[in-house]
């Protein structure tokens, strides 16, 4: 029993102080008033800051995307007119080999 009393009388003494201090408190002043709407700015910037960054990742991959599809088209048709040049260069050793046979 006597702990039980010693334990409600720390509790209510804890909770007295606390309430004491909690009365204490002052006003925000100015500086700590300033100094939230600079968290709340800084936050703000960060959060546009982030948004900016990810539409510039959007952007980006759009463009490697765009850039890969242009050089495959390119290789495409480099492919083509390098077959396209094979097949003359042996049309014309064939010619030649012709040509030497005629001789």
């Amino acid at each position: 029993m006597m702990k039980f009393k010693k334990r409600t009388a720390a509790v209510l003494t804890v909770s007295a102080l606390m309430l004491a201090l909690l009365g204490c408190q002052k006003e925000e002043g100015p500086a700590e008033t300033a100094g939230k709407k600079i968290d709340q700015a800084v936050q703000k910037t960060g959060e546009g800051f982030d948004k900016a960054v990810q539409k510039t990742e959007a952007g980006f991959d759009e463009a490697v995307q765009k850039t890969k599809e242009g050089f495959d088209n390119a290789a495409e048709k480099a492919g083509d007119k390098i077959e396209k040049a094979g097949e003359k260069i042996e049309k014309a050793g064939a010619e030649v080999k012709d040509a030497v046979k005629g001789d």
